[in-house]
């Protein structure tokens, strides 16, 4: 059954910027289907580098109207430096709206 609210991070991130904090970011979802959503970012420890990690999820969840697959776009912008990253991710709806595939990288900063 379609349109079942969908919460699951979409994207991890890593910021370079040392004591980044998930606040200092913002983020948006571009869902594929001409929806727009505000992405919640949380903080999710460090990666081998040392860098410090986030995820980004929808903010309220996300009801998909269709079944199928398509292409999210997702934009992060780091309020302190004014940088901006975009990524995409494929998703997949098999008519529960289990994602599959969805979860991308992005890094913020230069190494």
């Amino acid at each position: 059954m379609a349109n079942q609210s969908f919460t699951q991070p979409v994207a991890t991130f890593s910021s370079t910027r040392t004591g980044a904090a998930a606040g200092d970011f913002s983020a948006t979802i571009q869902w594929g289907n001409g929806d727009t959503s505000a992405g919640t970012l949380a903080a999710n420890g460090t990666d081998s580098n040392g860098d410090l990690l986030f995820t980004v999820a929808p903010t309220g969840g996300y009801t998909s109207p269709t079944v199928g697959t398509s292409t999210a776009i997702i934009n992060v912008s780091d309020a302190v430096t004014s940088d901006t990253v975009q990524a995409s991710a494929t998703l997949s709806s098999d008519g529960i709206f289990a994602v599959k595939a969805l979860s991308t990288t992005i890094t913020m900063g230069a190494r």
